[in-house]
């Protein structure tokens, strides 16, 4: 029987900044009363699912989202540093007006003073896959970070180039699974948000 290795790849769910329409990064952001409900309905959403590991990024806004799911399936959530989102440097905790201002023209995908090229995220993000493939050879295991982090992972899986932005978006608690057979990472889902349908929240 061939073995699958499946990564479920979820978005946290709303943070504060998020509400606030802040760009994070390494801004550490706990989810907001919307955001826990959200995650209350992702916990749900995989009650019955079972995993082998829970993984996530060490930010709040991460780290609690996955709690929401390993409270149903007594596991420990593991936090891996390059799990975070990209480092926003200079305009870490920033509107996008306060971006604009501070830039003086649009800037968008280009590294801030500070901060994190696609490289180096695409580096850590690989070394991240490699790694718990790995290790996790033939299991299921959920990987709880950010848009931009989840985005270079599901581009490295499918031959994209590390590019920012990518031809998608992701959504809070959003679930997109990767899956590894006959030597080829597939795309089996992207965006999957269907357990907020409860709360109005699908664009």
């Amino acid at each position: 029987m061939h073995a699958y290795t499946t990564f479920y790849l979820i978005r946290h769910a709303r943070s504060e900044a998020n509400a606030a329409e802040r760009v994070q990064g390494w801004l550490d952001s706990p989810l907001d009363a919307y955001g826990n409900e959200q995650a209350r309905l992702l916990g749900e959403r995989f009650k019955r699912k079972s995993f082998h590991a829970i993984i996530a990024s060490p930010s709040l806004r991460a780290s609690e989202t996955a709690q929401a799911i390993a409270v149903h399936h007594g596991l420990v959530v593991r936090k891996d540093d390059r799990l975070l989102e990209y480092n926003l440097g200079a305009i870490t905790g920033m509107t996008v007006p306060e971006i604009q201002a501070f830039y003086g023209v649009e800037r968008h995908g280009h590294t801030p003073p500070g901060g994190e090229s696609v490289k180096e995220i695409r580096d850590r993000v690989q070394a991240f896959m490699q790694d718990t493939f790995s290790a996790r050879i033939g299991q299921t295991v959920l990987i709880v970070s950010h848009g931009g982090t989840i985005s270079q992972m599901i581009a490295y899986a499918i031959g994209l180039p590390a590019a920012r932005p990518q031809p998608f978006s992701l959504g809070n608690t959003s679930v997109t699974r990767l899956e590894y057979s006959h030597g080829h990472w597939k795309l089996r889902s992207l965006n999957d948000r269907h357990h907020l349908l409860k709360m109005d929240d699908i664009d």
